[in-house]
Formats: C-alpha cells, sequence, structure tokens
C-alpha cells in the first residue's frame, strides 16, 4: 500500500521511540490503531452508501420504464376500445 520496506520500519519505530520515549509508545500505537479502525469503517459506510444510492437510481429508472411502458400500452387499449365503438 505504501510501499515501505522493513528497514524503513525499524527506521520510522526508533524515530518514534526517540520522540515520544518507550512509555508514550504503546499509548500512541494503541491510538493510532484505533484511528485506522475508525477510518476503515467509516470508509467501508460511504462505500455502502453510495452502493445503496446506485442501486436506488437502477431501481428508479426501471420503476420509470415500467410507468411509461403501462402509460404507453393504456394508451393503446384505450385507442382499441375507441375505434370499436
Amino acid at each position: 500500500m505504501f510501499n515501505i520496506g522493513i528497514s524503513e520500519l525499524i527506521f520510522i519505530f526508533a524515530i518514534a521511540l526517540i520522540v515520544f520515549g518507550p512509555k508514550k509508545l504503546p499509548e500512541l500505537a494503541k491510538k493510532l490503531g484505533q484511528a485506522v479502525g475508525r477510518f476503515k469503517r467509516a470508509a467501508e459506510d460511504v462505500k455502502n452508501e453510495v452502493a445503496f444510492q446506485v442501486n436506488l437510481d437502477e431501481e428508479q429508472k426501471a420503476v420509470d420504464e415500467n410507468y411509461k411502458r403501462l402509460e404507453k400500452e393504456n394508451r393503446e387499449l384505450e385507442s382499441n376500445d375507441e375505434s370499436v365503438d
């Protein structure tokens, strides 16, 4: 995803250890993990909402097409009834 190798990961961990210290680092890692989890859930919610809206739009198009088809058939039936009279 980020194209980070093991050496870069060790370097980042060492810098974080120096900056934040060994006591604060686990707490920060936990908060970072929670934030990533919340972000993933939010992204999944957005993805599901978009899929729902797309599906809703497709259903509305199908309803509109059926309505138009039924109106056309109704007009044809009415015109046939008038020609029979």
